[in-house]
Parts: C-alpha cells; structure tokens; sequence
C-alpha cells in the first residue's frame, strides 16, 4: 500500500466500521484516505431492506469504484453480538435470518468487486479490542 491510498470500512451496523477508521487514522497517523462505509454497504442493504439494484446499477459502481482502486476492509462480527451493539444503541434488533441474509449478500458482492480487481480483506473482529483490529489491518496492508 502506498501512502495516502484509500481504504473503505465495510460491515453489519454497529460492527466498528467508525470506531476502527478513527482508530486506524490516529494509529497510522493519517497515511491513509478512509471511508466509514463502502459502496458495498449500500448495495446489501438495498437489496436487503429495499429494493435489489440492478446489475447495470452494481456495474456502474464497481466500475466507478476502480478507478480510485480502493481496499475495502469487511469487518465480520457475529450476529449476536452485532444485535447487542444494534439494541444498545438504537433501541432494536434484527431478526437473525435478516443479518444471515446480509452476510450472504455482502459475500456475492465483495466477490464482484474482488472480481473487478478491487482488494478485499475480511477481518474477523470476535474477541478482539479496536486496537488489536487495526494492528491486524495494517499488517495485513503493509504484506501487500
């Protein structure tokens, strides 16, 4: 990775996406552009909660999205402790078959942009401090 190379945080809600793009800025003293959310988020909650984006649709966005040629960062936390996070902060949960559905959607999309060319990295955040996820992270980017 090269200096000032953007980098998208992706995941449920409530898995970190915030609290790890700070913590990752500060950690590496800002070298990198971040974003709180991909382009990815949208297409699985849109297809999910509202209506499913035409293929046309996703094309146009992997397509918009290479040209900056990101590395999106899938932070995976487990559904129940995802729903603890979700009701402790918004007053509500989701129901179990909505955030499985959401992990498989989030999987065939990261696939296309994998297949687009774009860098993915899924970071499992079960039992782990902010701290040691973005330390994870950014070894992970430094190998590459």
């Amino acid at each position: 990775m090269n200096r000032y190379d953007p980098i998208m945080f992706t995941g449920l809600d409530r898995c970190g996406k915030t609290t790890t793009r700070k913590l990752f800025a500060e950690y590496t003293k800002q070298k990198f552009i971040t974003w709180d959310r991909s382009f990815v988020d949208n297409l699985v909650f849109d297809e999910v909660f509202r209506i499913k984006p035409t293929e046309k649709v996703v094309q146009d966005m992997l397509f918009k999205y290479l040209i900056i040629n990101p590395t999106i960062i899938y932070l995976k936390l487990d559904f129940k402790e995802a729903n603890e996070r979700t009701f402790n902060t918004e007053g509500f949960k989701y129901k179990i078959s909505e955030l499985k559905k959401c992990e498989k959607v989030f999987g065939k999309y990261l696939k296309k942009a994998e297949d687009y060319g774009i860098r993915v990295e899924l970071v499992d955040c079960n039992d782990k401090t902010p701290k040691q996820i973005v330390k994870e992270i950014y070894g992970r980017l430094r190998r590459k």
